[in-house]
Order: structure tokens, then sequence, then C-alpha cells
């Protein structure tokens, strides 16, 4: 199965707005906020044929990068 979209949370609320802020603010990434069982989350969308391996390996990094300064 092929997903383009991810819909991911981190432990807690305040958490997850926190890497999704940082994250936006950092111009590494950009994530759409959404919420999902009433609680925050955001959209990790991949649909670009540009996007390749190491993109996705970036990302990774910096998304265990912002969940540890949390």
């Amino acid at each position: 199965m092929v997903l383009n979209q991810v819909l991911v949370r981190a432990g807690s609320e305040a958490e997850t707005v926190a890497i999704r802020q940082s994250a936006q603010a950092s111009g590494e990434a950009w994530f759409g906020p959404t919420v999902w069982r009433g609680q925050p989350a955001f959209r990790l969308s991949v649909s670009s044929w540009r996007t390749t391996d190491a993109d996705i390996d970036a990302l990774a990094a910096l998304l265990r990068r912002l969940k540890s300064e949390t």
C-alpha cells in the first residue's frame, strides 16, 4: 500500500503543537494543522515525484530532533 498523507500526533497536545510550530519556524518543513478525535495533529503529505529518499530521511531527522527538544 502506498500512502501519500499521514496524520501525526506526539505524546501530548502541547508537544504536538510545539513540534508542528517549530518545524514551520525552522523553514525546513511545513505541516498542515488539523484536529483528530478532538486532539491537535498535523498532516505529512508526500505526493511529489520529486521527493527523494534523502528528503524523507531529512524530514524524519527533523521530527526526531524536534521531539527531543520538547
